[in-house]
């Protein structure tokens, strides 16, 4: 064989590889499988992000509403954390007067303000959109109303309201204070004084509440009080509790032992409760336990953590895990509330 033969049989033989390797690469891509809208979804980096961002349990739902104060602007409004999209959502605010939420039932917020200047601390129900305005319930001059919650028929509400109208300390001395309860014209049906974060009971007529070391009720018809429960120097005067929604556990935050006490409730006739589960809360101080909607699932807490740190914190019931939901360290500690979880 002559090398003109040589060449050219070198020649075909390359050319024959470059196209089997070019054939080849068009089978592989027509082969690939097509991405699905789907697909694509998951990839999406922002996606992958907001999903990292999210820590909590996912059966963590619903809205927290609270009432915080800016520390660099200094003003008091209404916010609420959004469970399921993980965001710190502002409701209501004004650089002209505090607002402070309360109870939310049927889309409908308590909330007291001072900006009538008039009438100051006047409350209010507001509809989902609270910038919309609302009803006038109270007529009072006392300067500070706070916690202010419905009734279960939605008839009366009940609040605190400060002794003091010139100064008040953010400890919540029982001394400073009393509870209101009333119509939604105004009309007062009981007060009384020294006494702390008003609950109603499940047939409306007997209102909850803390005094000094332990648990009162009033009994609204006959104008009746009832201490019920001594807790003696174990539980501070000025600790918080809540009520579930079914009406049926309670939860007291204890700044002396560092830990938040559950209790059933069995009966209210005759009333009766028993201490179910402690939750020990470490390295920080623990404020304002609100019941997740479904009662038995989480309890939502604010703590000031020694470092300084002030976070919103979910505590599992069941095994007493805890989940951090939202760092507010641009917001005062001294006047943060959590008003309701819906």
């Amino acid at each position: 064989m002559n090398n003109t033969n040589k060449v050219l049989i070198g020649l075909i033989v390359i050319m024959a590889s470059v196209l089997i390797v070019f054939l080849v690469l068009i089978f592989k891509e027509k082969t690939k499988q097509p991405i699905t809208p789907n697909q694509q979804q998951v990839s999406n980096p922002n996606q992958q992000q907001v999903s990292k961002e999210k820590k909590y349990p996912s059966d963590l739902q619903g809205k927290v509403y609270l009432s915080l104060k800016n520390k660099k602007t200094g003003i008091v409004g209404v916010y609420f954390f959004d469970l399921d999209k993980n965001s710190l959502e502002e409701v209501e605010s004004s650089s002209e007067c505090t607002i402070i939420g309360g109870e939310v039932k049927n889309d409908k917020m308590l909330v007291s303000s001072n900006c009538d200047s008039e009438n100051p601390d006047v409350y209010q129900i507001y509809s989902d959109n609270i910038k919309n305005g609302g009803v006038p319930i109270t007529n009072t001059p006392s300067k500070f109303k706070k916690e202010a919650v419905w009734s279960n028929d939605g008839s009366k509400i009940a609040f605190m309201t400060n002794l003091d109208n010139e100064n008040f300390s953010t400890d919540f001395s029982t001394k400073e204070w009393m509870i209101v309860v009333s119509d939604l014209s105004g009309n007062e049906k009981l007060s009384f004084n020294g006494v702390l974060h008003p609950f109603f009971s499940p047939d409306n007529n007997i209102t909850l509440a803390s005094m000094n070391h332990g648990l009162v009720l009033f009994d609204i018809e006959k104008n009746m009080v009832k201490s019920i429960f001594d807790f003696g120097d174990k539980v501070s005067a000025a600790t918080q509790i809540d009520l579930s929604d079914k009406k049926d556990l309670l939860a007291i935050s204890n700044s002396i032992t560092n830990e938040i006490t559950i209790f059933k409730i069995n009966s209210w006739d005759v009333f009766e409760m028993e201490e179910i589960a402690k939750i020990p809360v470490t390295n920080a101080y623990a404020s304002w336990p609100k019941f997740a909607p479904n009662d038995d699932n989480y309890l939502i807490v604010e703590e000031l953590l020694d470092n300084g740190d002030i976070e919103l914190i979910a505590y599992d019931l069941k095994t007493k895990k805890r989940h951090l939901i939202f760092n507010l360290n641009d917001y005062e500690h001294g006047e943060l509330w959590i008003n309701d979880w819906k």
